[in-house]
């Protein structure tokens, strides 16, 4: 097998592993899990109650949030200081948030504009 084979290859796995991802989430009941750029970022908080999910990382909160024009699963912490912001957001009836996202890997923050 040559480089150019191996990398058609390479490039057709991991299509395929992606797909396999996105049904395997759609069967869930999960959309699209929104990642979050660096910098500032105004998701709209759809009206309904978090839904709970037990991840390798523990168990996550799980919000319907719009983002550019598109719906997304929004998954977070509960024991996240975003999260106990986010709920206070709510708790004032405010479904459209500002969050400014800081840093890669495992210096990443997040805050709440106000």
């Amino acid at each position: 097998m040559t480089k150019k084979e191996f990398q058609k290859w390479i490039e057709t796995e991991n299509q395929k592993l992606a797909e396999q991802r996105k049904q395997h989430m759609q069967d869930l009941g999960f959309t699209d899990l929104l990642r979050l750029p660096i910098g500032e970022s105004t998701l709209i908080f759809q009206p309904e109650q978090p839904r709970t999910a037990n991840t390798k990382y523990g168990e996550r909160k799980i919000f319907k949030v719009e983002y550019d024009g598109k719906t997304y699963d929004f998954m977070i912490n509960e024991k996240s200081p975003l999260y106990r912001a986010i709920i206070e957001q709510l708790a004032d009836d405010n479904n459209t948030i500002t969050i400014v996202r800081s840093g890669e890997g495992k210096s990443t923050r997040y805050s709440i504009k106000k």
